[in-house]
């Protein structure tokens, strides 16, 4: 353990350097997500706080977190009574703090899968520098979504492997599946992987167990919200109807985002080189990126997968990619060779960061000038008590403490089965809406625009038309 000690400040000292770089790019760098649906994971994290369990709004059982773990570990700070720009800033603080233990358990699973001894601690030290300044996990990190946590929870059940601690590994691999469902496909991989190296009847029940458990916990707790097994953002997002071509039609999108499209060449050449060397000691977590691959394609419509809005889907194997990348750097031939192209690779990762910080920046600057201050318009406009409607319902639900209709219904079941018998029913005061979602809402005579609010370029994606958001009122 005393070895790890100064691993452990070197990999936080990066991580900390990289992240005020982040921090550096935008007037709301620190106060505000990148993302609404960090707002989104607070919510629940609050109701969880107040004794509600999983609820969206007040008394209301919902199934609309696809992370129900990072709610859970959130929770505390609504204990606590943090809010405003401590809570987020508290929340981005964990979020760095979880990719520096992501980034120590790469480092030792660099060295076992490197021969450990044989090849001293190069490839430990390369897979976690990587894993400590990644750009594309530190804006996972400062951006309030669970993507940190998941790859930190896949790291650790794989050491447990190594170390053939079987029990943990197993509830560490349940865990990560109440992180993000579709690793749920790398357990099943793991547990075959495992099976191929002969662990035997009960290492296999050890590992298939847990995840088990916890994936039916989860599904029983989706049928009493909302009478379905399956949380609400899938039924709101997966389209129907789709042919099997079609339903992975995004498997090069989904490659790519796991490649954080302006790393591709480094990494695929350095994971070439650590297959040549190390043979199936690095084939084999290879195919549980692709096997994660597979199923982020299938879950999902990717697009634009150079933006994190898509790209952070699949970034929860990214970590288990780049000790594999750490592994090829140090098995170039001769130290200067090794010195060499393990220099490139951290000047390609600082270069990445360029664009990447800009993009975090100006992120963060479109949640504050759109969700944040829609919400506090409405907080000062709208009767408390008084229900809202929003299409965006992350924010605008956590900051001004109304009750929310989910116009898209990622959080309320019932929207995805009539919405319009719910607005009936809700008669919500205001609406928050972008024109380009809901043009019809807008040019109906029905509502008026009683404010507006723009925020240019809008970053999060470029396909949204989202970069002005209205606030309707019914006539």
């Amino acid at each position: 353990m005393k070895e790890l000690a100064p691993r452990a400040a070197l990999y936080a000292l990066a991580n900390a350097a990289m992240a005020a770089w982040f921090l550096s790019r935008g007037d709301h760098a620190w106060d505000t997500f990148a993302l609404d649906d960090a707002y989104i994971h607070h919510v629940y994290a609050e109701g969880i706080a107040y004794g509600e369990g999983l609820a969206y709004n007040p008394g209301e059982p919902a199934a609309g977190t696809t992370s129900p773990l990072w709610a859970l570990v959130l929770t505390p700070f609504h204990v606590i009574g943090l809010a405003g720009s401590t809570l987020v800033g508290a929340s981005k603080v964990l979020g760095c703090f979880t990719m520096v233990v992501a980034a120590l358990l790469a480092d030792r699973l660099a060295s076992s899968w490197s021969g450990g001894a044989g090849t001293g601690p190069g490839p430990g030290i390369a897979a976690g520098l990587l894993v400590a300044i990644d750009p594309a996990m530190m804006f996972s990190a400062l951006s309030g979504m669970e993507v940190p946590l998941a790859a930190a929870l896949l790291l650790a059940a794989l050491r447990s492997l190594e170390r053939l601690h079987f029990p943990t590994a197993g509830l560490l691999l349940g865990l990560t599946t109440l992180t993000r469902p579709e690793l749920a496909v790398v357990v099943v991989l793991v547990i075959g992987w495992q099976a191929r190296r002969g662990i035997g009847r009960r290492g296999l029940l050890w590992l298939a167990l847990p995840s088990l458990v916890l994936l039916c916990a989860w599904s029983l707790w989706c049928l009493h919200a909302t009478d379905r097994l399956l949380p609400t953002t899938y039924f709101a997002k997966h389209v129907t109807g789709l042919s099997l071509l079609d339903q992975f039609g995004d498997v090069l999108d989904a490659g790519l985002a796991v490649l954080g499209g302006r790393w591709l060449a480094p990494l695929v050449l350095a994971a070439g080189f650590a297959v040549h060397a190390f043979g199936p000691r690095a084939l084999a977590p290879l195919w549980l990126v692709l096997g994660f691959v597979a199923a982020v394609a299938w879950a999902h419509d990717l697009r634009e997968t150079e933006r994190f809005f898509w790209m952070r889907y699949a970034l929860p194997v990214r970590p288990l990619l780049l000790v594999v990348v750490g592994m090829g750097l140090w098995s170039v031939p001769h130290r200067v060779g090794r010195a060499i192209v393990c220099a490139l690779a951290l000047l390609v990762a600082a270069g990445a960061s360029v664009p990447a910080a800009a993009e975090y920046g100006q992120s963060c600057t479109n949640i504050a000038a759109l969700n944040v201050a829609a919400a506090h318009w409405l907080d000062e406009h709208a009767p408390r008590g008084a229900w809202l409607a929003s299409a965006d319902a992350g924010a605008v639900r956590l900051l001004t403490e109304r009750p929310v209709v989910d116009l898209v219904g990622l959080n309320d079941h019932r929207v995805l089965e009539d919405r319009a018998a719910v607005l009936r029913a809700r008669d919500p005061a205001y609406y928050v809406v972008f024109e380009s979602w809901f043009p019809a809402m807008v040019a109906s005579p029905r509502f008026e625009v009683v404010h507006r609010l723009e925020s240019t370029p809008y970053v999060l994606c470029r396909e949204c038309e989202q970069s002005e958001m209205l606030i309707l009122r019914r006539r």
